[in-house]
């Protein structure tokens, strides 16, 4: 099997610690944590009541923040982070002409979604 070369070229990131790279290095580097009490639910009844979560997504300045803001929490965070990655690597502009490939991560927020849909 032939191997070819895979560049990382944009990065996108929205977390607890931060929504950009020099933010979440800060913070890693500097032994700053996100964990804190869950003040989303009632947590009374679960073994824990602290977690690192997201607390507000971020919109892209060239979406419409009305029609983001309607969308489930995973889907707005996957276009945040995705147009971050395109920006990131010089490629908004020519966004609609790219074929790209991306790499996501997410945490357990997307277990609803897949549960939702039968995965």
């Amino acid at each position: 099997m032939k191997r070819s070369a895979t560049w990382i070229t944009g990065v996108g990131i929205c977390t607890p610690c931060g929504n950009s790279v020099d933010a979440v290095a800060d913070a890693l580097l500097n032994g700053r944590s996100a964990i804190r009490q869950v003040a989303r639910f009632d947590t009374t009844q679960h073994a824990s009541q602290i977690a690192a979560s997201v607390d507000t997504i971020p919109h892209l300045d060239d979406c419409d923040a009305t029609e983001l803001a309607n969308g489930v929490p995973a889907e707005r965070l996957t276009i945040y982070c995705a147009g971050q990655a395109l920006r990131s690597a010089g490629l908004w502009d020519q966004r609609r002409e790219l074929r790209v490939g991306l790499a996501i991560g997410v945490g357990s927020e997307w277990l609803l979604n897949w549960e939702g849909d039968g995965l």
